[in-house]
């Protein structure tokens, strides 16, 4: 089955590397009552968890968002303590009937058995009201005797033996699938088609997370975990091809010896890092919108310091909660807090607390956010440039737009990161947007102007100098940033020079807006920048030997070679572009070539990427142009065009020239 997959299966449905996903627990395993539990607010509830799903976005200003539930099927206990999102597998349905007291309530908005109707309720009023797109955990690998697929898959063989015919299992997991079997059988594409029947609001979310696949093998069927592997792309490429939905997993590579394993196939890893696995990639080699990641659970670059410590209340309980952090060559590409919040992981209620902190103290979701996930947003959207290196360790990141990222000389300490934007203040000053753990970002997602300031340890009249984008502005108004939403807190503070003068305290943030500007109007529509339509491929074109005076080019590029920009400007106009590849050095190669919105930042399109793996004597790729796009030029390496290690240097963007076609097009 190696070869049995498109490769890759990018572009996808959606810019992940510009969403905010978060995985949601409806449901746990509360290990001193031994019951079913959600960890702090008892039973399921699907009316408190959109209040925590809206809270969130409130927070968080309306990035758009993704929310993996977890716990919503039926619980049964086993050896080993199972909890109840993997009580059902290979099922990825079987609802908890603890959801169904909820079920009659929304019969009127959504058809559906009671169970199932409260979750797709859910799932419909946080996309509608709360910014957020909600999709499941699953396992494509597991298999449970509870469930009622069981003894299909025992019948039929699928499940993995060792070599004296026993099944493979642990406590956690009672048999493990060949999937190769069963995508052969189809029985892994029946569980599939029955999820999407049930939730077909997934079809819009078009994400599914599938967990960590590994162990895979049987000694019994001869069935490797090469094998596993190569089954597991192909129902990736089945999941995008039938039914456009990208898949999300635990771990960059499900097979830690090779990190090459998944890229590609899988649009997202909820844990980007593992401590000491040679499958962490490197991030120069890897940009984040064709693989994106987070912090999760096995993360080498999340650190809990156990002595920074701050107080979370709940109901009259008081308990120190431990900052998140992560480390210094983590925060200079950005990380964010993607990890199992809501999970109940011990007997203890501090515990639970601390792993639930996002629902009990807003205030520690803001800083976390401003800590990691606002500064990933902001790089996602640029392009690595060049780096720099001391004993192995990135210690500065050069991006498109005059940005770089480097770790502060005078204290090497986790967090001593500054992010710098070379002439991009009012009057062309120096635009510093993160001074250690000192915030001051725009919120690139809005389309109005937005700042976020936190500190973690405070400060008095700290001047910070204003984006260009606030040229113009006077004064601004200062909002407290709340669960409910903003609150005023200061009006009309004085921009004096394109600066403000700002004074935050301990654990303290605010929400800056112009002076009278409304913080929640959102109807502002995003504007874009121009447009384009693929015309076709050919091994020569008609051109222009002169630049048409109305058009502009800027060309972005970097020692790193990962990628780079051709920016096309042709103001007003329509203009048929043709950009030329050639494989100078006749060896396998492949690049893709998106066209993205110089405004937005988004492809514009699936039908203007391209995958071009072909060209040894020079191809033309032509465009229709209409206002200002850029052409981005990625190398794509792995699989079948080696891997990105130096190993095959021919992976290299192979762009050549652009060319204008003689006559403007009507």
């Amino acid at each position: 089955m190696n070869n049995e997959y498109n490769y890759p299966l990018y572009p996808w449905e959606r810019e992940w590397s510009q969403y905010y996903i978060y995985h949601w627990h409806l449901c746990d395993y509360n290990w001193t009552t031994q019951q079913p539990d959600d960890g702090v607010f008892g039973l399921p509830d699907v009316e408190k968890t959109l209040e925590q799903i809206r809270r969130i976005d409130n927070v968080t200003r309306g990035i758009p968002k993704v929310v993996v539930l977890i716990g919503w099927q039926k619980f049964v206990q086993t050896p080993g303590g199972t909890a109840p999102w993997d009580c059902q597998w290979p099922s990825f349905v079987a609802t908890s009937d603890l959801f169904a007291g909820y079920g009659d309530k929304y019969r009127d908005d959504i058809d559906g058995n009671p169970a199932n109707a409260a979750i797709r309720w859910l799932m419909t009023k946080s996309r509608k009201e709360c910014n957020t797109y909600a999709t499941f955990h699953t396992n494509f690998n597991g298999v449970q005797p509870h469930s009622k697929h069981w003894n299909t898959y025992v019948q039929k063989d699928l499940l993995c033996k060792d070599a004296d015919g026993n099944l493979r299992h642990d406590d956690y997991i009672r048999g493990y699938v060949i999937l190769q079997k069963a995508f052969e059988t189809g029985e892994w594409q029946k569980r599939i088609a029955e999820l999407i029947e049930t939730f077909p609001e997934i079809l819009t979310t078009k994400l599914l997370h599938n967990d960590w696949n590994w162990n895979m093998w049987s000694e019994t069927h001869n069935y490797t975990q090469d094998d596993s592997m190569a089954a597991l792309r192909k129902c990736m490429d089945y999941l995008k091809k039938t039914y456009g939905i990208d898949t999300s997993s635990e771990l960059v590579s499900h097979d830690p010896l090779k990190p090459e394993c998944d890229y590609g196939l899988q649009c997202r890893a909820l844990s980007f890092e593992r401590k000491d696995s040679a499958a962490n990639p490197d991030r120069m080699k890897v940009p984040a919108y064709i693989l994106v990641g987070g912090n999760g659970g096995y993360n080498d670059g999340f650190d809990i310091i156990e002595n920074d410590n701050f107080t979370i209340t709940s109901e009259g309980m008081t308990i120190n909660s431990k900052r998140l952090h992560f480390s210094n060559e983590t925060l200079l590409f950005g990380a964010t807090t993607q990890g199992n919040e809501g999970r109940y992981y011990t007997a203890s209620v501090e515990d639970a607390l601390e792993y639930r902190k996002y629902a009990v103290m807003p205030n520690a979701l803001f800083r976390d956010f401003c800590y990691a996930t606002l500064p990933w947003y902001y790089l996602n959207r640029l392009l690595r440039l060049d780096a720099n290196k001391t004993r192995d360790r990135y210690t500065e990141i050069h991006y498109s737009e005059n940005v770089r990222s480097y770790i502060n000389s005078r204290s090497f300490d986790d967090g001593n990161i500054i992010i710098e934007k070379e002439n991009g203040g009012i009057s062309g000053q120096k635009l510093i947007l993160r001074d250690g753990n000192d915030i001051f970002m725009p919120e690139l997602w809005k389309t109005s102007r937005e700042i976020m300031a936190w500190s973690d340890n405070g400060y008095e009249n700290r001047q910070w100098v204003l984006p260009t984008e606030w040229n113009g502005v006077k004064s601004v108004d200062l909002y407290d940033n709340t669960v409910l939403g903003v609150k005023p807190r200061q009006s009309g503070a004085e921009i004096i020079d394109g600066k403000i003068n700002l004074s935050l305290g301990k654990s303290d943030g605010v929400i800056i807006v112009p002076a009278e500007a409304n913080p929640n109007d959102s109807s502002e529509p995003l504007l874009l920048s121009g447009s384009a339509e693929f015309i076709g491929l050919d091994t020569k074109t008609a051109y222009s030997e002169t630049l048409p005076e109305y058009a502009k080019i800027n060309y972005i590029s970097g020692e790193a070679a990962l990628h780079e920009i051709i920016d096309v400007d042709v103001g007003e106009n329509t203009q048929n572009v043709s950009l030329y590849f050639l494989d100078r050095n006749g060896v396998k190669c492949q690049i893709v070539l998106d066209v993205i919105d110089a405004n937005s930042i988004q492809r514009i399109g699936h039908g203007t990427t391209k995958i071009l793996n072909d060209f040894i004597g020079g191809i033309y790729v032509t465009y229709k142009v209409t206002g200002h796009v850029r052409f981005r030029i990625t190398r794509f390496h792995f699989d079948h065009f080696g891997r990105c290690d130096g190993q095959n240097e021919a992976s290299l963007p192979c762009f050549a020239s652009v060319f204008f076609d003689k006559q403007i097009c009507v």
